[in-house]
Protein backbone atom coordinates (compact mmCIF):
# COMPACT_ATOMS: atom_id res chain seq x y z
CA UNK A 1 0.00 0.00 0.00
CA UNK A 2 3.31 2.39 -0.14
CA UNK A 3 2.88 5.89 -1.82
CA UNK A 4 3.93 9.12 -2.33
CA UNK A 5 3.65 12.08 -4.45
CA UNK A 6 5.45 15.72 -4.59
CA UNK A 7 2.81 17.97 -6.13
CA UNK A 8 2.76 21.39 -7.40
CA UNK A 9 -0.67 23.26 -6.36
CA UNK A 10 -2.68 26.23 -7.46
CA UNK A 11 -5.51 26.67 -4.68
CA UNK A 12 -8.59 29.01 -4.39
CA UNK A 13 -11.05 29.19 -2.42
CA UNK A 14 -14.55 31.49 -2.37
CA UNK A 15 -13.86 33.25 0.55
CA UNK A 16 -11.84 37.45 0.11
CA UNK A 17 -8.11 37.61 0.93
CA UNK A 18 -6.31 35.20 2.77
CA UNK A 19 -7.85 32.16 3.83
CA UNK A 20 -9.29 32.94 7.27
CA UNK A 21 -9.63 28.85 8.02
CA UNK A 22 -6.09 28.77 7.96
CA UNK A 23 -5.32 29.84 11.75
CA UNK A 24 -8.22 27.86 13.21
CA UNK A 25 -11.81 27.91 13.14
CA UNK A 26 -13.42 31.06 10.79
CA UNK A 27 -16.53 32.28 9.65
CA UNK A 28 -16.17 31.97 6.07
CA UNK A 29 -16.93 35.02 3.45
CA UNK A 30 -19.69 33.80 2.51
CA UNK A 31 -20.77 31.63 5.62
CA UNK A 32 -20.10 28.47 3.28
CA UNK A 33 -17.29 28.21 1.31
CA UNK A 34 -16.15 25.92 -1.45
CA UNK A 35 -12.57 25.13 -3.21
CA UNK A 36 -10.33 24.08 -5.42
CA UNK A 37 -6.79 22.09 -5.41
CA UNK A 38 -5.40 21.88 -8.79
CA UNK A 39 -2.43 19.49 -8.47
CA UNK A 40 -0.11 18.62 -10.76
CA UNK A 41 1.96 15.34 -9.45
CA UNK A 42 6.06 15.95 -10.51
CA UNK A 43 7.38 12.98 -9.05
CA UNK A 44 5.33 9.87 -7.04
CA UNK A 45 3.77 6.35 -7.18
CA UNK A 46 1.67 4.24 -5.41
CA UNK A 47 1.92 0.26 -5.36
CA UNK A 48 4.51 0.64 -8.36
CA UNK A 49 1.72 2.77 -10.70
CA UNK A 50 4.03 5.71 -11.54
CA UNK A 51 2.12 8.77 -10.71
CA UNK A 52 4.34 11.33 -12.31
CA UNK A 53 2.45 13.60 -14.36
CA UNK A 54 -1.03 13.45 -13.24
CA UNK A 55 -2.96 16.33 -13.37
CA UNK A 56 -6.31 16.51 -11.35
CA UNK A 57 -8.85 18.93 -9.55
CA UNK A 58 -9.73 18.40 -5.91
CA UNK A 59 -13.17 20.50 -5.98
CA UNK A 60 -14.94 20.53 -2.36
CA UNK A 61 -17.75 22.23 -1.27
CA UNK A 62 -18.20 23.05 3.04
CA UNK A 63 -21.08 24.00 5.47
CA UNK A 64 -18.80 26.26 7.04
CA UNK A 65 -14.86 26.21 7.80
CA UNK A 66 -12.70 23.06 7.28
CA UNK A 67 -12.74 22.49 11.01
CA UNK A 68 -16.33 21.75 10.61
CA UNK A 69 -15.76 19.47 8.10
CA UNK A 70 -16.23 18.82 4.45
CA UNK A 71 -19.78 18.06 2.82
CA UNK A 72 -18.85 16.73 -0.69
CA UNK A 73 -15.13 15.81 -2.42
CA UNK A 74 -14.88 15.21 -6.02
CA UNK A 75 -11.94 14.21 -8.24
CA UNK A 76 -11.53 15.69 -12.04
CA UNK A 77 -8.62 14.36 -13.91
CA UNK A 78 -6.73 15.73 -17.79
CA UNK A 79 -7.48 12.94 -20.08
CA UNK A 80 -3.81 12.32 -20.11
CA UNK A 81 -4.31 10.96 -16.32
CA UNK A 82 -4.34 6.94 -17.15
CA UNK A 83 -7.25 4.23 -15.40
CA UNK A 84 -4.17 2.75 -13.28
CA UNK A 85 -2.69 6.43 -12.17
CA UNK A 86 -6.71 7.25 -11.18
CA UNK A 87 -6.92 4.14 -9.55
CA UNK A 88 -4.79 4.63 -7.24
CA UNK A 89 -5.11 8.43 -6.57
CA UNK A 90 -8.88 7.76 -6.07
CA UNK A 91 -7.85 5.55 -3.41
CA UNK A 92 -4.95 7.73 -1.96
CA UNK A 93 -7.35 10.98 -1.56
CA UNK A 94 -10.33 8.77 -0.44
CA UNK A 95 -8.30 7.38 2.30
CA UNK A 96 -7.71 4.17 1.39
CA UNK A 97 -4.38 4.02 1.72
CA UNK A 98 -3.12 6.28 4.57
CA UNK A 99 -1.09 9.26 5.46
CA UNK A 100 -2.67 12.60 5.48
CA UNK A 101 -5.44 12.03 3.40
CA UNK A 102 -5.90 8.54 5.48
CA UNK A 103 -6.84 11.11 8.01
CA UNK A 104 -8.59 13.38 6.26
CA UNK A 105 -11.24 10.94 5.49
CA UNK A 106 -13.82 11.17 8.28
CA UNK A 107 -13.37 14.77 7.44
CA UNK A 108 -14.69 14.19 4.20
CA UNK A 109 -18.64 13.06 4.20
CA UNK A 110 -19.56 12.29 0.53
CA UNK A 111 -17.28 11.44 -2.30
CA UNK A 112 -18.81 11.81 -5.49
CA UNK A 113 -17.85 9.91 -8.40
CA UNK A 114 -14.58 11.42 -10.28
CA UNK A 115 -14.65 13.09 -13.39
CA UNK A 116 -12.55 14.01 -16.61
CA UNK A 117 -12.00 17.52 -17.84
CA UNK A 118 -9.25 18.64 -20.06
CA UNK A 119 -6.84 20.83 -17.59
CA UNK A 120 -4.88 23.50 -18.73
CA UNK A 121 -2.25 24.77 -16.42
CA UNK A 122 -0.42 28.22 -17.11
CA UNK A 123 2.90 28.94 -15.05
CA UNK A 124 4.60 32.14 -14.94
CA UNK A 125 3.88 35.36 -13.39
CA UNK A 126 -0.13 34.90 -13.26
CA UNK A 127 -0.28 31.31 -12.68
CA UNK A 128 -3.89 29.40 -13.22
CA UNK A 129 -5.33 27.25 -14.90
CA UNK A 130 -8.35 26.62 -17.64
CA UNK A 131 -10.54 23.31 -16.58
CA UNK A 132 -12.46 22.72 -19.48
CA UNK A 133 -16.43 22.83 -19.24
CA UNK A 134 -16.31 23.48 -15.29
CA UNK A 135 -14.33 26.97 -15.05
CA UNK A 136 -11.35 29.00 -14.80
CA UNK A 137 -8.49 29.13 -11.67
CA UNK A 138 -6.91 32.98 -11.78
CA UNK A 139 -4.65 33.47 -9.15
CA UNK A 140 -1.94 36.98 -9.14
CA UNK A 141 0.77 36.69 -6.76
CA UNK A 142 0.77 39.30 -3.88
CA UNK A 143 4.44 40.88 -4.08
CA UNK A 144 6.40 43.04 -2.07
CA UNK A 145 7.46 46.45 -3.59
CA UNK A 146 11.33 44.58 -4.20
CA UNK A 147 9.22 42.00 -5.45
CA UNK A 148 9.32 39.14 -3.32
CA UNK A 149 5.77 36.83 -3.02
CA UNK A 150 4.10 37.13 0.19
CA UNK A 151 3.91 34.24 2.18
CA UNK A 152 2.59 32.10 4.92
CA UNK A 153 4.19 29.39 6.87
CA UNK A 154 3.41 27.25 9.76
CA UNK A 155 -0.61 27.58 9.92
CA UNK A 156 -2.30 25.34 11.92
CA UNK A 157 -4.45 24.37 8.98
CA UNK A 158 -1.18 24.10 6.89
CA UNK A 159 0.18 22.21 8.87
CA UNK A 160 -2.94 19.70 8.94
CA UNK A 161 -2.25 19.21 5.10
CA UNK A 162 1.09 18.76 5.71
CA UNK A 163 2.20 21.88 3.70
CA UNK A 164 5.10 24.32 5.52
CA UNK A 165 3.86 27.33 3.68
CA UNK A 166 2.22 28.76 0.54
CA UNK A 167 2.89 31.92 -1.83
CA UNK A 168 0.16 34.29 -0.95
CA UNK A 169 -2.46 35.13 -4.34
CA UNK A 170 -5.29 37.21 -5.50
CA UNK A 171 -7.77 34.13 -6.72
CA UNK A 172 -10.66 37.21 -8.57
CA UNK A 173 -11.68 35.92 -11.62
CA UNK A 174 -11.85 32.08 -10.03
CA UNK A 175 -15.06 30.54 -10.91
CA UNK A 176 -16.17 27.26 -11.12
CA UNK A 177 -19.59 25.35 -11.77
CA UNK A 178 -19.73 21.64 -11.62
CA UNK A 179 -23.44 20.40 -12.03
CA UNK A 180 -22.42 17.79 -8.68
CA UNK A 181 -21.15 21.07 -6.80
CA UNK A 182 -22.24 24.37 -5.74
CA UNK A 183 -21.44 27.44 -8.35
CA UNK A 184 -19.19 29.57 -7.04
CA UNK A 185 -16.72 32.87 -8.00
CA UNK A 186 -13.43 33.75 -5.42
CA UNK A 187 -13.41 36.72 -3.84
CA UNK A 188 -10.16 36.76 -4.18
CA UNK A 189 -8.44 34.37 -1.39
CA UNK A 190 -6.24 32.20 -3.81
CA UNK A 191 -2.48 30.46 -3.34
CA UNK A 192 0.46 28.49 -4.66
CA UNK A 193 2.42 25.99 -3.03
CA UNK A 194 4.58 22.78 -3.30
CA UNK A 195 4.55 19.63 -0.94
CA UNK A 196 5.48 16.05 -0.66
CA UNK A 197 2.64 13.66 1.01
CA UNK A 198 3.00 9.78 1.65
CA UNK A 199 1.57 6.75 2.76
Amino acid sequence: MAWNMKVKALESCSCASVCPCLFGPAKPDQEWCSGIFLLDVTEGQSDGVDLSGAKFLLHFELPGDFVSGIDKGKLVYDPSVSADQRREIDAIFQGEKGGMWGGMKEAIKEWLPSGEAKIDIRDGASPGASIEGIGELVLQPTMTEDGKRTRVTDAPVLAGFQVGGMDVASGVGTKLSDPDLRSWESLGQGSTFETEWSG
